[in-house]
């Protein structure tokens, strides 16, 4: 395990700041720019920098998530569906992991970092067409609920396998669905996300702490950065153009995508 030198004495509140801010926000931007920071500017193995954003990615998120229930902006019965599914994808993804540290001939690291370039360029193509595509009418909330449980199950699934892989889908891949399937405003899609990633990050990260993947320093200056971060974040949420926001994020994640790739 490194120990903390100064490059990241610095760099890694602010990274923190920033990030923060955007999970505050938009509830995006979590693992999806944390994971790929780490690997970029701190140089982390991307197994550690996987488990290090987990455990950072549950405590900020569960800042913003405390903001966000006082605001009333959370549908409980989202989050309990989405986690029937995604905490059974998280164990299947630790035990995808350990797996393939095993098999010779194949780096763990190097099939992450590929990984995560590819998840990155897609969840950018899908921000960017639900921003600028074509909107279709749906149903009232509540009846989107009894429609869409059982796809909200098989979500939870595929985002567990992915968060536990990655440490990304928490927000993003949640995010879009909800926007895209619900008629949720803004700030509840961010409130109902972060209680979920809260859920979801918290059993993931705890799998990759046991099996020494954190690097429980710089978690602690990330969170130098983050709390204050999210919670400026969250305050600005829906007072800022959407779509701006949004843009500069999918583009943000697209080009770290392709340097991963």
């Amino acid at each position: 395990m490194r120990l903390v030198d100064s490059q990241q004495l610095f760099l890694a509140p602010l990274l923190g700041l920033v990030i923060g801010f955007l999970v505050g926000l938009t509830g995006l931007g979590g693992g999806a720019l944390m994971t790929p920071a780490l690997i970029i500017f701190l140089r982390l193995p991307p197994l550690v920098a996987v488990g290090t954003d987990l455990i950072y990615a549950s405590v900020t998120k569960l800042v913003g998530c405390y903001q966000h229930v006082r605001l009333g902006n959370v549908n409980w019965h989202v989050v309990l569906y989405l986690s029937l599914g995604s905490l059974p994808g998280a164990f299947v993804g630790t035990l995808a992991m350990g797996y393939l540290s095993h098999m010779p001939g194949i780096s763990l690291d190097l099939v992450l970092e590929r990984l995560l370039g590819v998840v990155l360029t897609s969840v950018a193509l899908l921000t960017l067409w639900r921003t600028y595509g074509r909107s279709h009418p749906v149903p009232e909330e509540e009846r989107e609920l009894v429609l869409r449980r059982r796809w909200m199950v098989l979500l939870g699934l595929l985002v567990g396998i992915l968060v536990a892989l990655t440490s990304i889908g928490s927000g993003t891949v949640v995010t879009l669905f909800l926007l895209v399937c619900f008629t949720m405003s803004v700030p509840r899609v961010v409130g109902t996300d972060l209680a979920h990633a809260v859920v979801l990050l918290s059993f993931a990260g705890a799998s990759h702490f046991f099996q020494g993947n954190v690097n429980l320093r710089l978690v602690g200056l990330l969170l130098a950065g983050s709390v204050p971060g999210v919670l400026i974040g969250a305050h600005f949420t829906g007072r800022l153009p959407e779509r701006a926001v949004k843009t500069v994020l999918a583009c943000l994640l697209l080009a770290t995508g392709v340097r991963l790739i």
